[in-house]
Parts: structure tokens; C-alpha cells; sequence
């Protein structure tokens, strides 16, 4: 009995004996003051379109340029057109206007894009500026003379025809002009095989830093004509800090929308002007734009203020009233270029 009682004895002592000597995870050896840290590994790469880390590791961090059709009678609705980072819109030929979808990344492009159109000046001499990856389906005469002269990455349909196709559903609903799709893993196969670079070697036109206001003013519509026939209105919710694209005036209840039936939205709005001329090149008269340098606005936070910019083959910046890069809110922004002659038709309220 008194062995058992003995054992028992020694078992508790070895016990606590073990106890005693552990530390918990908050104690540091004596003397000992040093800690340790540990660093997340990034998840994300920089997106110099939207200034997110919303890339994935690995991928191309060049942005890319898709010109897309934008006839009402025709083209509407676009397939995935709302999933872009940057929207470019200018009048191209008889108060019609096409859009220039951009991405920050070949990773960033949905499976398809609809209806892939041609290439027109002004956006050619944007993508030039940006550094894009310029994607269209052949050019107006003054477009194809343009990129003859400049050194642009060019991805036209016109001699990649593997890089695209034609949507089988949509060729049975419109003309077989307004169904051409391409989509991100061809394009970034074309880039590969191209040889093009897979980082942009230009800035974008603004910069991002948070703004609580636009300038302190109250602009919650924007109310904008980007030619004779096509007025846009973009509206800003306070509470989700986007503003939503309605086609017409300000009372339109009309959203841009994807096939998808998805509304494009944004986070900053850009309108600047230029002086229209027509090129008078080919079977049809297109339009080029005076874009070297000239005023706009920017709306952004539900504000707007007005801002300057300069164009040319170096790059494209946009400027604040002081003479600093324009900065706006992270996040996605449609550009309107329009006419010196519809700058007194812009309405913000």
C-alpha cells in the first residue's frame, strides 16, 4: 500500500515539475528582447487603371484597349462591356460613338467582348499615349494611316483572325458586322506571340488619392452630350460612391447595360473637349479631334471641379486647377471626349 501511495506521490511531482518549466506563447526567454514578425505575402498585383491591387500574381500588368461598337440601333447590348476598368467614349462618324473598353490587364478581360469594332484617330492617338495593347477589327482610312506612322501594339483582327470569332447566337439576331468577340485568353496569346511587353512603359492620365468631395460642391448628375445624337447621364449614389450610365437627359431611367443585363458603373466621370474636323478619307466620313491640349471636368465623390489636360504621343495627363496630375477615387472611370461646340450643353446638378 504504502509503495502505490509512494508512486502516486511521484507521478503528481513530475507533473507539475513539467508545468512549471513550459511558457506560454507571450513570454520571451530571459534577456531575451528580441520579436519576431511575420509578412504577408501579396495576393494581388497593381492595377494602374483603377489604382486596386486586383491582379492576379503572375499575369501581364499592361493595360489593354478594345474598341467596342456602340450604334443604339445595332450593337446594344454589349457582351461583358460593364466588367471593364476604364471607358473611353468619342464620336466617330454622323453623331454616332464607339467606346474604347480598357483593362488593366489581359487577366482582367472577360471570356468574350462583343461587338469588336474598327480603329478611329482620337482613340488610336489615346491607346498611343496610355501605352495599349490596342485591339480593333481593321481601321478608317486616316486610322490605318495613323498607326503606319506611330509605334503602337497593335492586335487588329485583320491578320489575327485565330484571336477571334463570330458569336454564333448574336449572328442569328444582328447584322454579322456587330458580332465579332475576342476575348482575354486570345488577346494575351496574340501579345505572347507578338512579343509585346507585358508592363506598361506609360502613366495613366490621373492619379488616385481619396476624395471626399470633388471640390466641395454638390454634383450628383451629370448631364453630358458627347455628339448631335447622343446625350449620356451619369448618376452617384452616395452610399455605394458610384455613379450608374443612363442613355438620354437626366430624367432617363435607361441604363447602359450589358447582354448580361449588368449596368456599367464607375467611380469617377471624365469629360474633355476638342475641336472636331472630319477626315474626309475613304467611302465614309469619320472624324478626327484636336485633343493636343484643352478643358474638361471631373466628377468624382459627388463633386465636380474643373480640370485641363495635354495629348501627344509622349503621354496624356490630366491637370487640376494648380498644375498637379489630377488624382481621383480608386476604382473604375468612364472619359467622354466631345466637341468645343457641346461644352455649354454639359449639365451637372
Amino acid at each position: 500500500m504504502l509503495k502505490k501511495i509512494l508512486s502516486v506521490l511521484l507521478c503528481v511531482t513530475l507533473l507539475f515539475s513539467v508545468v512549471g518549466c513550459a511558457k506560454t506563447d507571450d513570454e520571451q526567454p530571459s534577456g531575451d528582447s528580441t520579436t519576431t514578425t511575420t509578412t504577408t505575402a501579396p495576393q494581388k498585383q497593381y492595377n494602374i487603371v483603377t489604382g486596386l491591387e486586383d491582379i492576379d500574381l503572375g499575369q501581364p500588368t499592361r493595360p489593354v484597349g478594345v474598341m467596342i461598337s456602340n450604334d443604339y440601333w445595332a450593337s446594344r447590348p454589349q457582351a461583358n462591356i460593364d466588367k471593364a476598368d476604364m471607358y473611353v467614349e468619342i464620336e466617330t462618324e454622323g453623331a454616332v460613338t464607339r467606346i474604347m473598353a480598357i483593362f488593366g490587364s489581359t487577366s482582367r478581360m472577360p471570356a468574350s467582348l462583343t461587338p469588336v469594332r474598327s480603329a478611329r484617330t482620337p482613340f488610336i492617338q489615346i491607346a498611343n499615349a496610355l501605352d495599349l495593347i490596342y485591339v480593333h477589327c481593321g481601321a478608317s482610312k486616316a486610322g490605318r494611316q495613323l498607326i503606319s506612322r506611330i509605334d503602337i501594339s497593335d492586335a487588329d483582327e485583320q491578320g489575327n483572325g485565330a484571336y477571334f470569332w463570330r458569336d454564333k447566337q448574336l449572328l442569328q439576331e444582328r447584322a454579322t458586322e456587330y458580332t465579332l468577340t475576342t476575348g482575354g485568353k486570345e488577346i494575351a496569346e496574340l501579345a505572347t506571340n507578338r512579343g509585346y511587353a507585358t508592363t506598361a512603359q506609360a502613366d495613366m492620365p490621373f492619379e488616385f488619392g481619396a476624395q471626399t468631395t470633388a471640390g466641395g460642391n454638390n454634383v450628383t448628375t451629370a448631364q453630358i452630350a458627347v455628339s448631335a445624337s447622343e446625350t449620356i447621364t451619369f448618376k452617384y449614389d452616395a452610399t455605394s460612391g458610384v455613379y450608374t450610365k443612363y442613355f438620354g437627359k437626366a430624367d432617363s431611367t435607361e441604363k447602359h447595360v450589358s447582354l448580361a443585363g449588368d449596368p456599367i458603373q464607375v467611380n469617377n466621370v471624365v469629360v474633355i473637349y476638342g475641336s472636331k474636323y472630319a477626315e474626309n478619307m475613304g467611302s465614309k466620313q469619320t472624324y478626327g479631334f484636336d485633343l493636343e491640349s484643352g478643358s474638361g471636368k471631373v466628377m468624382t465623390a459627388g463633386g465636380a471641379r474643373d480640370i485641363t489636360y495635354k495629348l501627344s504621343s509622349d503621354g496624356f495627363t490630366l491637370y487640376e486647377a494648380d498644375g498637379s496630375k489630377v488624382k481621383l477615387n480608386t476604382g473604375k472611370t468612364y472619359l467622354c471626349v466631345a466637341d468645343e461646340g457641346f461644352k455649354s450643353d454639359l449639365v451637372l446638378s
